[in-house]
């Protein structure tokens, strides 16, 4: 599978998350900031931005997620649905019907782009958050996605 990853490491606002291979960059790598048990904002390592619906407040099924300056706002905040094997599916804090999700299902990892979609707990919404090392194979964990 691929990562969550900032478009062709760019980090200004606006700047498309894709899945992609691990290339090392540090536009792969997220910080969690947790707002209690089961909610998390995701701050880029290389932007320092945070992963959020584009247009946000007018959110609906197919809108894109981009970087953006980060805020305490639910449109930047993601709701953790934990399943057994250790992936987590993320229901926005704002919109609980859209969930992160990458376009098309995609079946190898430099073919996503990375929208909301309607919950549905299919593969192309399930994400595992390991640890950001950009030279090693991803290992399970609960610090950066």
């Amino acid at each position: 599978g691929g990562l969550l990853d900032a478009d062709r490491e760019r980090t200004s606002n606006g700047t498309g998350i894709i899945s992609y291979h691990r290339t090392g960059g540090a536009n792969q790598g997220w910080k969690l900031d947790w707002y209690g048990r089961d909610k998390v904002r995701l701050r880029g390592v290389g932007s320092g931005r945070c992963i959020g619906i584009q247009h946000g407040d007018t959110a609906e099924a197919g809108r894109n997620l981009v970087l953006w300056d980060c805020n305490e706002t639910d449109t930047q905040q993601w709701r953790t649905r934990w399943l057994d094997g250790g992936q987590v599916v993320l229901q926005n804090a704002s919109h609980p019907e859209l969930c992160l999700d990458l376009a098309g299902e995609p079946r190898v990892p430099d073919a996503g782009r990375a929208i909301v979609w309607p919950c549905t707990g299919s593969p192309n919404q399930q994400f595992l958050f390991t640890p950001f090392d950009p030279i090693s194979t991803p290992k399970r964990g609960h610090d950066e996605l």
